[in-house]
């Protein structure tokens, strides 16, 4: 089962609409006709300046800033009202009023179709940084046709890039024009992805040939305000039981989370925050045979939770410092955290470890434009990552082939630190159909890895030739071929379980 709730708000406040409202008292009542006042908009509820806008008998005007527009006073058989825009579809709407009314109306324009005549060329050596091999730009309502669970997301997107060849999950995923790696930003923070750009141009770090390139960017503050709330559940309940299992397995599965962006100062400094959460509640099933306290043979059936908790968030902030010069101050974090991996099968609970990959990005960019012709930007950004394994127990690994593992994780004890420091600084320069780009890059990466293999020891019973024991335990002189299961067992007992012991026994009795 999974519901779905979404809640989209919107405020805004029309000043020229409500002084006109106030106004309207004080105009000279329409005795012979309808008094027609409106406002025009588009598809999303913006509002549409200096569109025109027609009566039938002909009276024209067009309207203000706010969208609105009025007619003092039109006949009664004339109050058709026709609205044209450009880059939108004609409107038509009849008023149905009485003589010396007052009518308001909303007209909603559609975006008018366009299209477009494309001549296709025989030179197939051409190169064109946005339509290569596996190029493409996807807006942001494409972006949202895509799956919301963060995983899922990154997975369709390394696929798309794969489409210019290398492997899918190569690829590399940047940010706001920023060239080293970055974790996926909220996808509602998104406004629009770029594909598989020329992935050979001298801007890039180095050309992704194990793995394709996705470039993404985020959203900038708005002049109106505008939120999004999300919720989704998947109920466990509905699933199967593993047959392994002796107890239900319910697993389960939400995200929620919000978005928030709009206006700190009028045409000046906006905000857009997003913040993501998703739990997911999985189960690992062990099926295992191992010894009782009475060093008999038994079954091991666990049911071990298996729980993985991701949040995600991003805050920007845009500011007009001077009207040619935009500055741009980000943060964005990403949290993954897994706990009871590697469990299942013949591991144990005991045997699998915890783990956790953190990443904190502080941003900030600056877009100068020096003249119609020439563009200067900046980016300096800072990165912290943390990847952490613990094992959820420090004994000696315990090994008995083909029965269990147990004891502790033999290499899951790791601790990995790492600090990157990025800056960049481009000027670009077009002249007529032609664009130059020069500039330098800096990347400092400074890494901690702390990452030991078998640290803890590790007892490994794979079974063999032993001697063969007598009801009491006592060698008989003679050689059998035993098991994993029965080695650890002469082990836990001290019993003879390795010829080659045995013999070095005798040797040392003669």
């Amino acid at each position: 089962m999974k519901v779905v709730i979404r809640i989209d708000w919107k405020l805004a406040v029309a000043s020229a609409a409500l002084l006109y409202a106030i106004q309207v008292p004080a105009q000279q009542h329409c005795t012979s006709g309808i008094h027609i006042e409106g406002t025009v908009m588009d598809p999303t509820g913006a509002v549409i300046s200096g569109a025109q806008v027609e009566a039938a008998d002909g009276q024209k005007t067009v309207t203000d800033t706010s969208g609105a527009f009025l007619f003092p006073c039109v006949p009664i058989t004339a109050a058709t009202i026709t609205v044209e825009a450009d880059g939108f579809t004609q409107g038509v709407t009849k008023v149905d009023e009485r003589v010396g009314g007052n009518a308001h109306v909303r007209v909603q324009l559609a975006v008018a179709a366009v299209q477009t005549d494309v001549q296709a060329v025989d030179d197939a050596t051409a190169m064109d940084a946005d339509h290569g091999v596996g190029t493409r730009t996807m807006t942001a309502q494409e972006v949202q046709q895509l799956a919301d669970d963060p995983d899922d997301f990154l997975r369709q997107l390394q696929a798309l890039a794969a489409s210019g060849g290398g492997l899918p999950g190569s690829a590399t995923i940047v940010v706001d024009g920023f060239q080293n790696a970055s974790a996926l930003p909220p996808k509602n923070s998104i406004t629009s992805i770029r594909i598989n750009p020329d992935m050979f141009s001298p801007e890039y770090e180095r050309a992704p040939y194990l793995g394709g390139r996705v470039e993404i960017l985020t959203k900038p503050g708005a002049d109106l305000f505008h939120g999004a709330l999300f919720f989704t559940d998947s109920d466990g309940n509905f699933n199967s039981t593993n047959p392994f299992s002796t107890t239900a397995t319910p697993a389960g599965k939400r995200r929620y989370g919000f978005e928030l962006n709009g206006p700190v100062v009028r045409k000046k400094s906006g905000f857009a925050l997003a913040l993501e959460k998703r739990d997911i509640d999985e189960f690992s099933v062990v099926n295992a045979k191992g010894l009782d306290t009475a060093n008999n043979q038994i079954a091991l059936q666990q049911t071990v939770a298996a729980p993985q908790r991701l949040w995600i968030a991003s805050a920007r902030n845009d500011w007009q410092i001077t009207p040619n010069d935009v500055g741009t101050l980000s943060f964005s974090a990403n949290n993954n955290s897994l706990g009871n991996q590697g469990v299942g099968g013949l591991t144990l609970a005991e045997a699998g470890y915890s783990s956790s990959v953190s990443e904190y990005n502080l941003r900030l960019s600056n877009v100068l434009t020096l003249s119609p012709n020439l563009l200067h930007e900046t980016r300096i950004g800072y990165t912290w990552k943390r990847t952490t394994q613990t094992p959820n127990s420090l004994d000696p690994s315990l090994q008995v082939l083909g029965y269990f593992s147990g004891g502790g994780s033999t290499s899951q004890n790791l601790n990995n630190r790492e600090r990157d420091l990025e800056i960049d600084d481009d000027v670009m320069l077009t002249r007529g159909t032609h664009s130059f780009k020069i500039g330098a890059q800096s990347l400092g990466i400074f890494v901690h890895d702390y990452d030991p293999d078998t640290f803890n020891g590790v007892y490994i019973f794979g079974g063999g030739s032993a001697p063969m024991l007598d009801s009491g335990g006592n060698p008989t002189g003679q050689t059998t071929t035993i098991s994993p299961i029965e080695q650890y067992r002469r082990a836990l007992l001290n019993l003879a379980e390795d010829l080659q012991q045995h013999i070095s026994s005798q040797v040392a009795l003669h």
